[in-house]
């Protein structure tokens, strides 16, 4: 073993190890969304809404929504983020209020409907999909929250007909299904580059060490 050999394999260690801890947790979730998971936090009157999702909060319940509590997504390896629920008993509609990884303000508007199916409607970038009768989802970027709700309105009936109850239970059922279903294949797709370059580190540093039990024989 020479010393270029090992300086390489150092090299080579301390990339991987810098790609990994930039890309793991994504890669996992790419190859298993459904290690994601999903648990009940405070009831309704019990969660407390940080201060910067005070306003989308207030903006929520102008428009009729209601605090049915709040939930913890959990990805594998990494801290859970805390989700809080709202729901539109006469519209028949969620929202889940929570803060992205830059601090920004992010809604989802979520309709199960009677057959199965899930509308899905954000604040924030999506991949749109539309498959009638099954799922539908898409993302209006800086939408005014009252505009969101009418157009997630709009596009339940392609889905099918809004199947409650729209309590916490329901909320939570709904996160659980929908990690092993449709957002499965939104998962694995979101974050396939990160597997690619969880694999590819790996690959290095495997390569590397090849090389130096080659030359050693």
């Amino acid at each position: 073993m020479n010393t270029p050999q090992v300086i390489g394999l150092l090299i080579s260690m301390a990339l991987s190890a810098l790609v990994l801890r930039r890309n793991l947790v994504r890669a996992v979730m790419a190859m298993l969304p459904r290690s994601v998971g999903v648990e009940a936090d405070a009831p309704a009157g019990s969660a407390q809404v940080p201060g910067a999702l005070e306003s989308l909060a207030d903006e929520l319940k102008r428009l009729g929504f209601e605090s049915i509590g709040s939930h913890l997504e959990r990805p594998a390896l990494s801290t859970a983020v805390e989700r809080f629920d709202f729901a539109h008993q006469a519209q028949r509609v969620f929202a889940t209020a929570h803060l992205g990884a830059d601090g920004e303000q992010c809604l989802d508007l979520i309709t199960p409907t009677s057959n199965g199916g899930l509308v899905l409607t954000s604040n924030y970038r999506r991949p749109a999909r539309d498959e009638p009768g099954r799922y539908s989802s898409g993302g209006m970027e800086q939408a005014a929250v009252e505009r969101i709700v009418r157009a997630h309105q709009r596009r339940v009936p392609v889905v099918g007909e809004a199947f409650g109850p729209f309590d916490q239970a329901t909320r939570i059922a709904v996160a659980r299904a929908w990690y092993a279903g449709p957002g499965g294949r939104e998962i694995r797709a979101q974050n396939a580059p990160a597997l690619l370059w969880t694999a590819g580190s790996i690959g290095m540093v495997a390569a590397a060490v090849l090389a130096m039990v080659r030359s050693a024989r």
